[in-house]
């Protein structure tokens, strides 16, 4: 059963914790998204509309701390959820490393893509004092996170079987989406 009062306070804290405590550490400052992660494994194990809630509730705790307009990061967050998911629908019918390692790294894409482009919509308007313009090094920060979140999601996805093997809970570990 899903608590949605306990689910609600915990993506709060992880907003939180990566808004302020993540950027204590110089390494996973930028390169670090738990809320992403978050965000692929409800999609990945309990369903399309959990991940849309999470990502919802999650985009608005981040857009109080975002330099973007307020809900820029909200859209960016729900925008990737329907790729991944008509990519595990049409392509990966089975939930595996393989299609959540191509979820993540599909959603992390999507996800700075989005992101982008809603970054640059005050230049379209000619409101150039809200303009962000992403720099070569915001580029490059995202690709190591690819790279980040694709070893830890891989990580998580391992212990995660261990787990439902041990307390054999297979509604974690179905085959099918």
């Amino acid at each position: 059963m899903f608590k949605w009062p306990l689910i609600t306070i915990l993506v709060i804290l992880l907003s939180i914790v990566q808004t302020s405590f993540l950027h204590v550490f110089e390494l996973l400052r930028s390169n670090l998204n738990v809320i992403l992660i978050l965000i692929v494994l409800t999609t990945f194990m309990i369903g399309y509309r959990r991940g849309i809630l999470i990502a919802i509730v999650s985009g608005l705790t981040l857009d109080l701390f975002s330099p973007f307009f307020y809900g820029a990061i909200t859209i960016a967050l729900i925008v990737p959820i329907p790729v991944i998911y008509l990519l595990f629908k049409k392509i990966l019918a089975r939930k595996s490393l393989y299609s959540l390692t191509a979820s993540v790294i599909v959603y992390t894409i999507v996800y700075h893509g989005a992101l982008i482009l809603l970054s640059t919509i005050p230049w379209w308007f000619d409101w150039n004092e809200l303009a962000i313009r992403p720099e070569y090094e915001y580029l490059k920060n995202a690709g190591i996170q690819i790279v980040v979140h694709t070893i830890l999601i891989g990580t998580l996805y391992i212990f995660m079987k261990l787990l439902s093997v041990r307390f054999r809970a297979n509604f974690l570990m179905s085959e099918r989406i």
